[in-house]
C-alpha cells in the first residue's frame, strides 16, 4: 500500500560553500528542475502535480516536509499534494510525526462523531494544530464517507 509521510523535517536542503560567490551551474541546474505550482487551494486542479507525479510513479512511500513549522505556504502545499496523491495516485495511508497514538485522528476521518479540532489536538504535536491541517482532516473525512470502507484513507 502506498504511504504518505507528513513530517516537519526538511526533506531536501541545498548546501553551498561558505563563499558568497554565486554558483551559476548550480542555479541553472536547480532552475531546470523547478516545477511551478500556481494554486495552493485544496479543491482546485493543479496541473503541476501531474509533472510531479511522473517522478512518483513507482514509489510506495513519499515524505513531505517543510522549512519552517506553521508556515501557511508549506502546509497548504503539502495538503494540496496529499489530496492529489490520494485522488490521482491511489495513496491511502497518511503517517504523521506525532508523539501520541493517532486512533482519535483516524476515528475522525473514518466518520466517528467528534469535533475536528479534538482529532487534530489529539495528535499531541502543536505544529499540526493549523487551519491547513484542520481543512485536510475535514477533506479526508468527506472523502472517506463517500468511499467503500476498503478504499478509505487511514492515518
Amino acid at each position: 500500500m502506498k504511504t504518505l509521510l507528513f513530517t516537519p523535517l526538511l526533506i531536501l536542503s541545498l548546501v553551498s560553500s561558505v563563499s558568497a560567490q554565486p554558483h551559476p551551474e548550480l542555479i541553472q541546474r536547480i532552475n531546470s528542475q523547478v516545477i511551478p505550482v500556481r494554486s495552493l487551494e485544496l479543491n482546485q486542479p493543479e496541473p503541476a502535480f501531474d509533472q510531479i507525479a511522473a517522478h512518483l510513479d513507482s514509489v510506495q512511500v513519499v515524505g513531505l516536509g517543510e522549512g519552517t513549522h506553521g508556515t501557511h505556504e508549506f502546509f497548504a502545499f503539502k495538503s494540496r499534494m496529499i489530496v492529489y496523491a490520494i485522488e490521482e495516485l491511489g495513496f491511502r495511508i497518511l503517517a504523521f510525526e506525532a508523539p501520541f497514538d493517532l486512533k482519535k485522528a483516524n476515528a475522525y476521518i473514518q466518520g466517528e462523531d467528534m469535533e475536528v479540532g479534538d482529532a487534530v489536538v489529539s495528535m499531541g504535536y502543536f505544529i499540526w494544530n493549523t487551519q491547513e491541517v484542520t481543512a485536510l482532516f475535514k477533506w479526508m473525512r468527506a472523502y472517506n464517507l463517500s468511499r467503500d470502507p476498503s478504499d478509505r484513507i487511514q492515518v
